[in-house]
């Protein structure tokens, strides 16, 4: 099987490139936990919530805050954007569309905030 070693290097090579994509978030609300949060879901983990949610402290959570609870390694499609104009930031645009920073840039994969092109489409829901 000389073949074997050459098809691990692959999948390790593809594995390692793929991104993963958020593919359910939810709103954290009043007097939810991080324990309370994936209570009942199947194979969802403190360590796999924290891993999908950098930056995550479970001891701050705040009401409105949005946590990743499922990922994927495809982009889901886009089912309503938001055209860029002059003045726009990326700011303006999550926080007047309800979005979390994490899943704003999650959904525009490659977008960068300094460098908004009049014009572009930007993604502000997919499914």
């Amino acid at each position: 099987m000389k073949s074997a070693p050459f098809l691990f290097l692959l999948y390790c090579i593809l594995a390692a490139s793929a991104k993963d994509y958020c593919a359910i978030w939810q709103e954290v609300k009043s007097g939810d936990t991080c324990w309370g949060m994936i209570r009942g879901k199947t194979n969802l983990t403190l360590d796999i919530l924290k891993q999908m949610n950098k930056g995550l402290d479970c001891d701050k959570l705040h009401v409105g805050q949005k946590m990743c609870m499922a990922i994927t390694g495809f982009q889901l499609k886009c089912q309503k954007s938001h055209k860029i104009t002059t003045g726009d930031t990326c700011f303006e645009i999550w926080t007047a569309n309800g979005l979390s920073q994490q899943e704003f840039m999650d959904w525009n994969d490659g977008l960068d905030c300094d460098k908004l092109q009049i014009g572009k489409e930007v993604c502000l829901k997919r499914l």
